[in-house]
């Protein structure tokens, strides 16, 4: 059977070319989603072993590399993340720092307490959701890029970020006024004449 692509031999320094130039920007996207750093580089070897069994390389590896590596961790790593469901949403939020991600941390010079919120309110979202945030507002992706990874449009992602986004401002509104009545509610407690 002759190959699309070339021989074996052909193929092979591709790979290999590919690995070392994406590899780490695709560990860091399959942590993105799968929040350990075990599970990410299993999601890369797992993209590049497939890769390798292939009797020819896919069109859209031969099209756009970076597209197709993107596209094919973004699905695994959403794969890895569902097989774990004994896990709880929560529980993947409570200690990643995101920084940058809507310019709320302290480095950026936002509170505690604003972090804090922002990190309640993701725990909210579903995980792709927040995996299509991390991507635009932490990596610098563009909507088109995104859906690229996804296999959607970039007007769907736009309808999930637009989305995420309202739900994310609600999430917090909504914690900082429950932050104002408990703040209230001590003031009276304090002090019974008002």
């Amino acid at each position: 059977m002759k190959e699309a692509s070339g021989s074996n031999n052909d193929r092979n320094p591709r790979i290999e070319a590919a690995y070392i130039e994406f590899r780490r920007m695709l560990e860091r996207l399959a942590y993105t989603i799968t929040r350990n750093h075990a599970d990410a580089e299993d999601v890369v070897q797992d993209v590049f072993l497939n890769l390798l069994e292939m009797e020819t390389f896919p069109p859209d590896f031969d099209k756009n590399p970076r597209a197709y590596l993107q596209k094919s961790a973004f699905n695994r790593a959403v794969d890895v993340y569902r097989a774990r469901d004994c896990r709880k949403l929560a529980d993947i939020h409570a200690d990643i720092d995101y920084v940058g991600l809507l310019a709320a941390s302290p480095e950026a010079g936002a509170d505690h307490a604003t972090v804090r919120r922002l990190r309640r309110a993701l725990a909210e979202l579903e995980p792709e959701a927040v995996a299509m945030l991390m991507l635009r507002y932490e990596h610098g992706y563009n909507n088109g890029e995104i859906g690229q990874m996804k296999g959607i449009s970039h007007k769907a992602v736009s309808k999930v970020l637009n989305r995420a986004e309202e739900k994310l401002r609600r999430n917090i509104r909504i914690q900082e006024r429950d932050v104002e009545l408990g703040m209230a509610k001590r003031r009276i407690a304090v002090d019974p004449t008002n």
